[in-house]
């Protein structure tokens, strides 16, 4: 039972502090974090937001430095991480017609921003 209590408290520690990191990052940020864990590369993420690939470069430097990611796993380990404590799977588990749909959804927003 102590067992149990510990590994829920260190759980808890461990999603604070993972959206302590996550808090840390504009909303520009957060939206090419959610890019960089769907596994789209930045010349696709500059497309999708509008922006240039050197933005997209600065604000994937800027991500890594605001969350103390040294790689890109790193990074997936972080952001992954507060989906599974939310209950959400990873983009790797789902199907490729939720991929082309979350992929539609991002194009339509961009649409909409011009």
């Amino acid at each position: 039972m102590l067992d149990q209590a510990r590994g829920a408290f260190s759980q808890h520690q461990e999603a604070a502090s993972r959206d302590a990191l996550l808090s840390r990052l504009t909303t520009r940020e957060a939206q090419v974090l959610e890019r960089i864990v769907a596994g789209r590369l930045n010349k696709q993420i500059a497309d999708d937001l509008g922006i240039s690939i050197k933005t997209v470069e600065a604000h994937r430097a800027n991500i890594m430095e605001k969350l103390n990611a040294n790689t890109v796993a790193d990074l997936l380990k972080i952001a992954l991480g507060r989906r599974q404590a939310e209950g959400l799977t990873p983009p790797a588990t789902r199907s490729q017609s939720a991929r082309l749909r979350q992929r539609a959804l991002f194009r339509s927003e961009e649409s909409t921003r011009r």
